[in-house]
């Protein structure tokens, strides 16, 4: 006997979403593949000022303090940045792909699976990565009329790169919402680059040397450039887990059975990151003078058992 199964929805709430899954049977064994593939979508975004609302606003509260209003009545922003659209990533796919498999017969049973998980994060795409990779094994026989036993395995391996929770302040979306619009996502003028901060400091640049810009108008405090912040953040976990246990179950006399078992949980935890030399803008930085660059491996090591004997 055989199943399919290929529901496929590109409908605006579910864009590339694809389920694939395949059931197969002989006597008493069963083979069951499943692949998920989808693109998560973002519905709402907060209402922000676009170029010309900011240096309205701008304006008006200068009038209201007495002071001379920065930008000319018919003034034209070189830049209107949308950061909500800058920060979160649209195409973002999520995979998972599974292969289970079991069988049997009167005195033997077994069940064992292979499955992959992976996803970006809709902040930070590849930045917030997390991949899976788990295993299981289980399997049982009745060896005779008194004695049984038994025995489970899984195993899984999560590697995943993580960005700083969100937080009120100094976070990349709380960043991206207070930022100005005036601001470029990217420095590329060559007179600004030439002079301060961009000659002298540490300045973020992305993977292909593109300068991050550093805002003209927002204060000097947690507010930054929202893609910048995303950049330093070099952090990556990787654990590797095994659980298991086995049992035996023993029928001592007619109505009475011992059961033991004995289980095992470790685990393996690598955390690496690297911190290098950066500079935000003023309050938020780590330059050469007061700062340094900074690698950390942390190792931890896990390991728990646990054996039960009982009457039954």
């Amino acid at each position: 006997m055989k199943k399919i199964l290929l529901p496929t929805d590109f409908s605006e709430n579910a864009l590339n979403a694809i389920d694939y899954a395949l059931q197969l049977f002989k006597d008493e064994k069963c083979a069951f593949f499943i692949l998920n593939t989808y693109t998560p979508m973002i519905y709402n975004y907060e209402y922000q000022l676009n170029a010309d609302q900011y240096m309205e606003l701008m304006n008006e509260g200068a009038r209201n303090a007495n002071l001379l209003e920065p930008f000319g009545l018919n003034e034209i922003s070189e830049y209107d940045t949308d950061w909500q659209k800058e920060l979160f990533q649209i195409n973002v796919p999520i995979q998972n792909h599974e292969i289970n498999l079991s069988g049997g017969n009167e005195k033997s049973v077994f069940a064992s699976s292979l499955s992959y998980f992976s996803q970006d994060g809709i902040i930070g795409g590849d930045k917030s990565h997390f991949e899976r990779y788990t295993g299981r094994l289980s399997a049982e026989h009745q060896v005779n009329n008194w004695l049984k036993f038994g025995m489970s395995m899984n195993y899984s391996q999560i590697t995943s790169r993580g960005i700083s929770s969100n937080t009120s302040f100094n976070g990349a979306y709380s960043s991206a919402l207070n930022m100005d619009p005036l601001t470029p996502v990217f420095i590329t003028d060559e007179s600004i680059l030439n002079s301060l901060p961009y000659s002298t400091e540490p300045v973020v640049t992305d993977d292909n040397g593109n300068v991050y810009a550093i805002s003209e108008w927002v204060p000097e405090a947690e507010v930054v450039n929202p893609l910048a912040l995303l950049e330093i953040q070099k952090g990556k976990d990787r654990t590797d887990r095994v659980v298991g246990n086995t049992f035996a179950e023993i029928e001592i006399i007619k109505g009475l059975k011992l059961k033991t078992t004995f289980g095992i949980d470790f685990a393996y935890t690598i955390n690496d990151s690297y911190r290098p030399l950066y500079y935000l803008n003023g309050p938020q930085s780590n330059r050469s003078e007061n700062g340094n660059t900074s690698v950390t491996k942390v190792i931890h090591r896990n390991y728990r058992w646990q054996n039960e004997n009982f009457l039954k």
